[in-house]
């Protein structure tokens, strides 16, 4: 594979290939730098730069993606939440992405008791033409015994931007990681998150929502890795998809030998707006291990053809009726996130779409 290709987003257990969602090739990947962030740091967390990654984990994405964030990203911003602190305000980093190719390292450390949630907003300049630009950031996590983090990523890029949002990290014993993510906008959007769930009764909760028009492309790949005994996982997608964009959901419940009394579940929902949007939905359970309970699940079509004459008949459009349909599938993830700003924010881009 030539040095600016990446094959990202690897399905754990390969299916068909003729479906191609094994993975995603991506070519001419270029990053040079980081880009420039806004943080707002809280009492409670200390951060430091550093020059590499201390924290190893497996990613979302995969070792295509950290090789390129390791070898072009110009230091690693570093946070750590301070063993036993519960922290009131969130972790706030504010990202610009312009037309410099950049990748940026983040590592989160929540020490053992501590409470903690880091908000990323990804923003980007606007850029006449049509030409195309790479942005990325890789996360690192490590949530050790009795702590919990909240993790949340909002996206609000232009049209000119291929963004790559790759997360990975573990949870020690009774430890808890919850990850929300809003895609707004953006033209083409690789994500994924790989959770190692690797002593007793660690949790991962996913809430993820998108909006998808014109001929926008999100590539999705999320891993609940469960070894520890009496583990949890609970992962919720919904969407929209209109005119011709194109969306893959690779959807992973992962159940190694020991990790008994283990539990996983995961649903998508998505709602097709025009017949000539494409979709790929594969939600997948691997089981080592009888002890376990999985469930899995996808919900895709149009509007119910009841609701949309309910609502005709208030006299409501049927474009309005779309519009509405389309906000309250993010507005599902919307309310789990608990920091009154970064709501009323989100808000107001979504009436403004």
């Amino acid at each position: 594979m030539k040095s600016n290709e990446a094959r990202i987003n690897f399905l754990p257990a390969p299916t068909w290939n003729f479906l191609r969602m094994n993975y995603s090739d991506v070519s001419d990947v270029g990053f040079n730098t980081s880009a420039e962030c806004h943080v707002s740091v809280p009492e409670g967390v200390t951060y430091k730069k550093a020059d590499s990654f201390k924290i190893e984990k497996r990613t979302g994405l995969g070792n295509d993606m950290s090789l390129l964030t390791e070898d072009n990203a110009a230091y690693v911003d570093s946070y750590t939440v301070k063993k036993g602190k519960s922290v009131e305000e969130p972790l706030r980093q504010v990202y610009f992405f312009g037309k410099e190719p950049t990748v940026n390292a983040v590592e989160i450390v929540s020490e053992e008791g501590s409470e903690c949630t880091v908000i990323m907003d990804f923003f980007s300049e606007e850029i006449k033409g049509s030409a195309i630009y790479d942005a990325g950031i890789q996360t690192r996590y490590e949530v050790k015994n009795n702590a919990s983090l909240t993790l949340v990523t909002i996206q609000r890029l232009g049209d000119n931007h291929r963004f790559f949002n790759d997360i990975g990290g573990s949870v020690a014993e009774n430890g808890k990681f919850k990850l929300i993510q809003l895609v707004l906008s953006g033209k083409e959007t690789y994500m994924g998150c790989f959770s190692s769930l690797y002593e007793r009764k660690a949790d991962f909760t996913s809430r993820i929502a998108y909006l998808l028009k014109d001929d926008d492309k999100l590539d999705m790949n999320y891993v609940s890795d469960h070894t520890g005994r009496k583990t949890t996982c609970d992962i919720k997608v919904s969407g929209v998809l209109r005119d011709k964009s194109n969306k893959t959901f690779r959807g992973t419940i992962d159940f190694h030998k020991g990790c008994k009394a283990s539990t996983g579940a995961e649903l998508e929902d998505v709602l097709l707006m025009d017949r000539t949007v494409h979709n790929k939905t594969i939600p997948l359970i691997l089981c080592d291990e009888e002890d376990v309970e999985g469930a899995h699940g996808a919900t895709i079509g149009r509007v119910n053809e009841n609701e949309m004459f309910y609502l005709k008949s208030r006299g409501i459009p049927e474009e309005k009726i779309y519009e509405m349909m389309a906000q309250a599938k993010v507005k599902s993830a919307l309310s789990d996130i608990e920091d009154d700003f970064t709501s009323c924010s989100v808000a107001r881009t979504l009436i403004g779409k």
